[in-house]
């Protein structure tokens, strides 16, 4: 379709465009740091309209550190003795919890707290 140059459907179009770049690159940004599954391009994308592209990137990054941690601790455990089902459920994270805890940060980021929620 042609849009005028300087229309709101132009502007539409781009802005799209645009939203498609990013999701693309914060989706490789997950698998670089977590594999994959991914989260569903409609939820980056939300997270990008709520929250914007440089708080998604720093929540993300800030979410692998988090999921660094608890794969540290089940390590710890599992050298020492084998783990209870309750330690493996606490230190093993599904994508819903990824998701739901980069939710979080970025909320709270954006907030101006720079703290993760504690629900995940």
């Amino acid at each position: 379709m042609n849009y005028t140059l300087n229309s709101k459907a132009h502007a539409l179009v781009l802005q799209l465009k645009e939203a498609r770049e990013n999701i693309s690159a914060i989706r490789e940004l997950w698998i670089a740091l977590f594999g994959e599954p991914t989260p569903s391009n409609e939820q980056i994308h939300r997270w990008l309209l709520i929250y914007g592209f440089d708080i998604v990137v720093a929540a993300i990054q800030d979410l692998a550190a988090w999921q660094g941690k608890h794969q540290q601790k089940l390590t710890i455990i599992e050298r020492q003795r084998q783990p209870t089902v309750e330690e493996i459920a606490e230190h093993t994270k599904t994508l819903l919890d990824l998701i739901r805890y980069a939710s979080g940060i970025m909320k709270n980021k954006k907030l101006g707290t720079d703290q993760p929620c504690a629900t995940a």
